[in-house]
C-alpha cells in the first residue's frame, strides 16, 4: 500500500516529478485517457484521492482499514467487556482467534488484486471475518 497516496501531495509522491508526470500523460495513447488523468490529477490535488478510488470500493475501504485494526490489535491488551450490547467476558485465547479471523477477512480482500476472480478465496472465512468485525464494530476504542 502506497502510505502516502492519500496527502494532499499524492501526485508527487506516485510520480516522483513533474518531468515523470508529463511523461506519463503524453505517451502515445487514446485522448480519452489522457483527459481521464488530466482530470484524476486535479481530483488528486484538491481531495486526496480521484474517482478511480471507487471502481472497486471494497478493496479501497480495506487497503485503509487492515493496518489500523492491525496496529489498533497490537496496542490493545484485553477483550471487550460486552458483545451486542450484552454483558460477556471474552477469554484472550478467544478474542485472538476472533482477531485474527478479522484481519484474515480484510487482508484477504485487501490482496483481491493478485487474484481478481477470487477463485482460490476462502470465501466463508472471510464471510465470517466480516461478520465478526459487525458484530464487534462498536468496541473498537481504547
Amino acid at each position: 500500500m502506497n502510505i502516502k497516496r492519500y496527502g494532499k501531495l499524492t501526485i508527487f509522491y506516485q510520480f516522483g516529478s513533474l518531468k515523470n508526470f508529463l511523461s506519463y500523460l503524453f505517451r502515445p495513447k487514446k485522448w480519452r485517457f489522457v483527459k481521464r488523468e488530466i482530470r484524476y490529477f486535479f481530483q488528486r490535488l484538491r481531495r486526496g484521492w480521484d474517482d478511480s478510488e471507487t471502481w472497486n470500493l471494497d478493496k479501497e475501504i480495506s487497503e485503509f482499514i487492515y493496518p489500523r485494526l492491525k496496529r489498533y490489535f497490537e496496542v490493545t491488551i484485553t477483550a471487550p467487556p460486552y458483545e451486542d450490547g450484552n454483558l460477556k467476558q471474552l477469554s484472550d485465547e478467544e478474542w485472538k482467534e476472533i482477531q485474527d479471523k478479522i484481519l484474515f477477512a480484510f487482508n484477504e480482500i485487501r490482496l483481491e488484486g493478485e487474484d481478481p476472480y477470487g477463485f482460490d478465496k476462502d470465501w466463508d472465512k472471510i464471510k465470517e471475518g466480516l461478520d465478526l468485525f459487525h458484530k464487534y464494530r462498536n468496541t473498537f476504542w481504547w
